[in-house]
């Protein structure tokens, strides 16, 4: 799988962005699909700010497409999404993965799988065991 160092310098980053040849792999010689994951903390940052746009431009910047998202419904109450879906479309071309759930959140128990349409073909939803409610997505 190609990845991405964060040690690479920023005109190094850039470079890889602007190539047209981007996304093939020279191992396999083929086009390969970047997958991110990140935990977005409930959109609040390491300087204890809730701010959901920073949340958008950081997954636009990583340009992947299909990124996993953890944490990104509120805790507690109707468990409301936090993010700007129609942002991310727009910006990104990322749309959520239908998960049937609960119609005000994002994902299933805060995790969320955006991926540009067509990415994706099916999702299973586990229930995990623990004292408060948990699940992955498969």
């Amino acid at each position: 799988m190609h990845q991405r160092s964060q040690s690479l310098p920023k005109s190094l980053l850039a470079a890889i962005r602007k190539s047209p040849s981007r996304y093939t792999n020279p191992d396999v010689g083929q086009n390969c699909t970047t997958i991110a994951s990140y935990n977005i903390h409930k959109c609040v940052g390491t300087d204890r700010r809730f701010d959901p746009k920073r949340i958008v431009d950081v997954v636009c910047e990583l340009d992947a497409d299909l990124v996993a998202l953890q944490e990104a419904d509120e805790r507690f109450g109707n468990r409301q999404g936090l993010l700007d879906l129609q942002a991310l479309k727009e910006r990104a071309n990322l749309v959520p993965v239908d998960l049937k759930s609960n119609l005000r959140s994002h994902g299933w128990h805060g995790n969320v799988i955006l991926a540009r349409d067509g990415t994706v073909r099916d999702v299973n939803c586990m229930t995990l065991p623990g004292l408060e409610p948990r699940g992955a997505l498969i």
